[in-house]
């Protein structure tokens, strides 16, 4: 006949361990303090729940100074990140993606590896105390299993009131989205440019040419004549050609000068080559003049192509502006963004743009 074996009872070190850790992966834990304790010291060893939920572990374990120490760290650097996030939108997004992935890999790896001997100095410290006010090893465990208790009901309320913190900071954040003033529509200058003007079709007036400006007057009308000299009407010239005048009857027999030859006048400028012209003028008097920082998206030949990109940009709440640019192409839809107050705005604007996957590339005035 064969008896079961009786398993020997624990010692006074392992049942005070057991009482201070309670549930929770315990066997684990008693493993990993008895070889510390074998070594004399604590050493690097890995722990999956604190590497991975490292502030949840934390509080859950009740170590409450290290838990403050961590979210203060990994608040300053939460906040490092918002300072320097201008530079981060010039960097390479691979040095940005590599720098955030080293960031998160050491908010892990640091409490995964050192968690198991925080949680040892800290339980030893609990043992310490209460077997100094316990006159037995069972009175001790009770004041253990008591303060863990205890401290499960300070992790709860500190879980359900952050949630609550939460869900407050999330409502705030949407209601200020909600009541943000919405974006400046841009200004239409494509309309502007497209419609002619009103007296486009009317043909300009031809300048005076050259020729007929350089003609010299005709000296019958620019010498003076001596004697009494009848009053004669003048004669409209329409065009630059020479008109006899009639020379009045005088004391003296004037010789009269030799006709000067005159130069064939120019031709007016015909109807398409004066309505470039007036286009151009146009569209260079509501050509916008920008003071700041700008973010070129492009230069588009396609009206409807520069509109589409005017649209998307309007839809993420850009400062967007178009114009028009004349090149050898012909007219061109000019698309920025801008004019912000300095660069650091246009760069994080540029980001914005790049996320939409459009090009952007900022100008200094």
């Amino acid at each position: 006949m064969t008896t079961a074996p009786v398993s020997a009872p624990e010692n006074a070190t392992t049942a005070l361990y057991r009482a201070a850790l309670g549930h929770g992966n315990t066997p684990r834990y008693l493993t990993v303090f008895a070889a510390f304790d074998e070594r004399g010291m604590a050493r690097a060893h890995w722990n999956t729940a604190a590497g991975l939920f490292s502030l949840f572990w934390l509080v859950y374990r009740g170590l409450w100074g290290r838990a403050v120490l961590y979210a203060s760290a990994v608040f300053a650097l939460a906040a490092l990140a918002w300072w320097m996030r201008p530079m981060w939108a010039a960097w390479p997004d691979g040095v940005a993606v590599g720098l955030l992935g080293l960031l998160l890999v050491l908010a892990a790896v640091v409490p995964g590896l050192g968690g198991d001997g925080w949680l040892h100095a800290d339980v030893r410290a609990r043992m310490t105390e209460a077997v100094r006010h316990a006159r037995t090893v069972e009175e001790a465990c009770q004041a253990l299993a008591e303060r863990r208790r205890t401290e499960r009901w300070g992790v709860a309320a500190l879980l359900m009131g952050s949630a609550l913190a939460l869900a407050v900071a999330l409502w705030w954040w949407r209601g200020v989205e909600d009541g943000r003033p919405p974006a400046e529509p841009a200004p239409a200058v494509v309309a502007a440019v497209a419609a002619p003007p009103a007296d486009a079709d009317q043909p300009a007036e031809p300048s005076p040419s050259p020729a007929s400006a350089a003609l010299p007057a005709s000296p019958a009308a620019s010498e003076p004549v001596a004697g009494p000299v009848t009053s004669a009407e003048p004669v409209p010239v329409p065009v630059p050609v020479p008109v006899p005048v009639p020379v009045p009857t005088v004391a003296a027999p004037v010789s009269a000068p030799e006709p000067v030859p005159t130069p064939a006048p120019a031709p007016p400028p015909s109807q398409t080559e004066a309505k470039p012209t007036v286009a151009a003028a146009a569209a260079e008097s509501v050509r916008p003049r920008l003071s700041g920082p700008v973010v070129n998206v492009g230069l588009f030949a396609d009206p409807a192509n520069a509109r589409r990109v005017q649209e998307r940009l309007a839809e993420a709440r850009l400062p967007v502006v178009v114009d028009p640019v004349e090149s050898s192409r012909g007219t061109l839809s000019r698309v920025r963004v801008g004019p912000f107050a300095d660069k650091a705005q246009a760069e994080k604007a540029a980001a914005k743009v790049r996320a939409l996957g459009l090009e952007a590339q900022v100008r200094a005035p």
